[in-house]
């Protein structure tokens, strides 16, 4: 995380904030552009390839939001608070399996930060990235069975006969 601290030491405000925003912006990227592109050209499956995506970042953009929460007060409003419920949500789950599969040592005083959290980070891409895709399949499922498309219900490519 001091990585993240010197991007923001002696900035000012402006280019504080904009850096702020940018870190949001290409966190949210990805999502909105696959989002997009299923959108166009997979709409059977824009849901689940969405949600994959989102999974998939979901953690490192908790961290970014949360992190906001200490810049400031109007940036912890905006950004701190949905942060800290976001990892709440996202991280809380990763230490109670790993400490359980004992994938960290537990009862130890770390004289390192982060070694477990990168762990988490990665593991929970991977977890985090599955259960939104699970979701967002589901959803695909129920839109698909509501409103099938005009290429299913016709799939012989023959064309109906003129009714009498």
């Amino acid at each position: 995380m001091e990585w993240i601290a010197s991007i923001y030491k002696d900035q000012p405000i402006l280019l504080s904030w904009a850096i702020s925003l940018i870190g949001v912006i290409l966190l949210l990227l990805p999502t909105i552009l696959t989002w997009r592109y299923c959108k166009k050209h997979i709409g059977r499956w824009k849901f689940t390839l969405s949600f994959i995506v989102f999974g998939a970042v979901a953690i490192p953009l908790s961290f970014w939001l949360y992190f906001q929460y200490f810049l400031g007060p109007i940036r912890a409003l905006l950004f701190g608070f949905v942060g800290l419920i976001m990892l709440m949500f996202h991280l809380a789950p990763l230490e109670v399996v790993s400490t359980s599969f004992l994938l960290e040592a537990t009862d130890t005083e770390s004289g390192q930060f982060g070694t477990g959290v990168t762990n988490n980070i990665l593991i929970g891409g991977i977890m985090w990235a599955a259960a939104y895709g699970i979701a967002g399949f589901i959803i695909d499922a129920i839109i698909n069975f509501i409103k099938p498309s005009n290429k299913s219900s016709n799939l012989t490519g023959a064309k109906d006969a003129p009714s009498s």
